[in-house]
């Protein structure tokens, strides 16, 4: 109105939305004088100074403030959004007590104090003394806040543990003792399919994948202690993805050769089940994106992945090749396809043991348990 010029439909939007009318009232700088943002602005018209110098400096970096679609539980709704400002939904006083207490048992992972060192740094686990009181519906979509914003703090962490320089512990930093504690903490598995999932996610990102060695053994431990967790909890998807991230991530050795995180997660038990791979295989099965395929070639294709992924965390060969000719066997693909995956699986074992030699640790029998 100042400017004589039109009102835009956004910015009108926008000044009547409760959270701008929140952020007047709460003021900035409240905690050092009574006088809210509403006060300042109506002062500031009055001297007539610039409007726009009450508000908090474009440069500052904005809180990131996750909400969910006010139509959780609606069929094709649900949907997460970010806003860098202001939610544009409305949330009554009792949903945003709920969402601080969310709110500040996620960010407990970032609290430490002197009393704590920086390799275990204290998880705040918190429980709302409400929680029995809550419907199931009210409790799913409270469960579902809490572990977007897990993630979201996981994203950060992760995104902060590969810029550990040279110089750095990785065992004793702060980011790796944190996301650590996340994974060992909590009973359900948020932390441990979480972080693999950030690591997913910022592949898929155009992430080249290469570690330094602090990051790498930082790296390595993390994704051991969230397998052994998800195994522990029969996660097998959580597992899957692990050992696919796994693959990607990789470090140079002195002679510039690529080392893969997979070649350490060997010591896991996981990978001698029988039914691990099986789940594995029939996962493959169904992403296939060739399905028209003649059925021998397409489960040939998917068990030069298992086989791939065999030989990469450098299984005995005699029982990789069980776990192989099992699985084709019970799929019927011919002995032309069982002696090609023969040949193959001996090739790519050779050429790992020709450079890292035989892995030290006694070979186990292969579990077929189910």
């Amino acid at each position: 109105r100042s400017t004589n010029q039109p009102p835009e439909p956004m910015i009108t939007q926008f000044l009547d939305s409760q959270g701008f009318l929140d952020y007047l009232e709460r003021g900035l700088g409240s905690d050092e004088n009574n006088n809210n943002l509403l006060d300042k602005l109506q002062d500031a018209i009055g001297r007539g100074q610039n409007p726009l110098s009450i508000l908090p400096s474009p440069l500052a970096e904005p809180e990131i403030i996750t909400i969910s679609d006010a139509g959780v539980g609606i069929s094709g709704s649900g949907t997460k959004y970010s806003y860098d400002r202001f939610p544009s939904n409305i949330r009554t006083e009792e949903q945003e007590e709920k969402r601080k207490q969310i709110l500040a048992a996620a960010s407990g992972a970032f609290e430490y104090s002197g009393n704590h060192g920086p390799s275990s740094p204290s998880v705040l686990v918190g429980k709302d003394s409400r929680a029995e009181s809550l419907s199931p519906r009210e409790r799913a979509a409270e469960r579902e806040r809490m572990v977007l914003d897990i993630k979201v703090k996981l994203q950060g962490l992760w995104l902060r543990l590969l810029k550990l320089g040279a110089t750095d512990d990785p065992l004793s930093s702060f980011e790796y003792g944190t996301i650590l504690a996340l994974i060992e903490s909590d009973a359900e598995g948020i932390g441990g399919s979480g972080f693999v999932e950030c690591i997913r996610e910022h592949i898929h990102s155009g992430w080249v994948c290469q570690l330094t060695e602090e990051q790498f053994i930082a790296v390595k431990e993390l994704l051991k202690t969230a397998i052994s967790r998800a195994t522990s909890r029969n996660d097998m998807a959580t597992v899957r993805d692990a050992l696919e991230v796994s693959a990607e991530m990789y470090k140079k050795d002195a002679n510039n050769v690529s080392d893969y995180v997979q070649r350490h997660l060997r010591s896991l038990s996981i990978w001698e089940e029988l039914r691990f791979w099986e789940g594995y295989f029939e996962y493959l099965m169904d992403c296939s994106s060739n399905k028209s395929a003649n059925y021998a070639m397409l489960v040939t294709a998917q068990l030069i992945i298992v086989a791939s992924h065999l030989a990469g965390l450098g299984l005995p060969d005699t029982n990789a090749w069980y776990l192989i000719e099992t699985i084709a066997e019970k799929n019927n693909i011919g002995y032309k396809q069982i002696i090609k995956l023969r040949g193959f699986l001996s090739h790519i074992k050779q050429l790992c043991i020709n450079y890292w030699g035989i892995y030290a640790v006694k070979a186990q029998s292969v579990s077929p348990r189910s």
